[in-house]
């Protein structure tokens, strides 16, 4: 069991402590401007999940491509919290168009770019203006990674003997399995595969008078 010293247990509950109380005291979502006339990201409605994101130039993506669309734009998400760039549900459907990327961490400053992929046959067209994809914004977790013993090397054979007998084992079942459907069932020995192998290799006893 690893132990964490005194000190540094007490400095990582006054974070987390710090953390949660600045999380309570604030939610929002902080957007810079980073151009003249950029869109700032709203909600759909009051239930939505995420707010939608513009575009800030317009781009043609041709089909069986991805391009980078720009949002003039920079998010800082609450702390405890990242921000994810997930699809619109409509563009998908209609118009075969996903995104890829990405995670903006809290610590994040640069510009918010959109990288869309067009999974159809025919070019799509963005304009300046459209909603091109949605902004999430979640829950983080900070956990620290506690790394184990590395596999020796006598763990690694027995992971492999494992493997094999496994693969031997099902691969018999299946036979034996198969085997029961098409003969007459006359016995356990007439469908067993071992014993079948038993019999062919038994050798008669020559009695000695």
């Amino acid at each position: 069991m690893y132990a964490i010293p005194g000190d540094e247990a007490r400095e990582e509950n006054l974070k987390v402590e710090f953390g949660v109380a600045q999380s309570k005291k604030d939610q929002r979502v902080k957007v810079k401007k980073l151009d003249l006339h950029p869109k700032i990201p709203t909600r759909g409605s009051a239930q939505g999940a995420g707010h939608d994101l513009y575009a800030n130039e317009s781009k043609t993506i041709p089909a069986r491509v991805q391009e980078v669309v720009r949002t003039g734009i920079s998010i800082t998400p609450p702390r405890g919290t990242y921000s994810r760039i997930a699809p619109r549900s409509g563009m998908a459907v209609k118009h075969q168009i996903a995104v890829n990327a990405g995670v903006i961490d809290s610590d994040c400053t640069g510009e918010i770019k959109v990288v869309p992929v067009n999974m159809g046959n025919q070019d799509y067209q963005v304009k300046n203006g459209d909603r091109i994809a949605h902004l999430i914004t979640e829950k983080s977790s900070r956990n620290r990674l506690l790394r184990g013993p590395n596999a020796g090397k006598n763990q690694q054979r027995t992971t492999r003997i494992r493997r094999h007998r496994n693969f031997q084992d099902t691969d018999l079942r299946d036979q034996c399995q198969s085997l029961r459907k098409v003969l007459p069932k006359t016995g356990y020995d007439h469908w067993n595969p071992q014993v079948q192998q038993k019999r062919r290799t038994h050798k008669p006893r020559i009695s000695q008078h």
